[in-house]
């Protein structure tokens, strides 16, 4: 069992973990923007001014298949 444990908290909950945790603020919200995880009409203008480079990068890899939208 604690076998199982520990392959958990290494697996991909670490790997999740570190991704949005670790990870750029700006790039995260942007990403969760394109891929609908937050909608886009929550977003301030003011963030989206900020945030507007990571929107465009996340939208040019969402159109180019390399971001995938989560199935709801």
């Amino acid at each position: 069992m604690s076998h199982r444990v520990h392959r958990h908290e290494t697996g991909a909950s670490k790997s999740l973990y570190r991704k949005y945790n670790y990870g750029d603020i700006h790039f995260n919200v942007a990403y969760a923007i394109v891929a609908g995880i937050v909608d886009e009409q929550a977003a301030s203008e003011d963030l989206k001014k900020t945030i507007a480079s990571f929107i465009n990068f996340c939208q040019f890899a969402k159109n180019d298949g390399d971001i995938k939208t989560p199935e709801h």
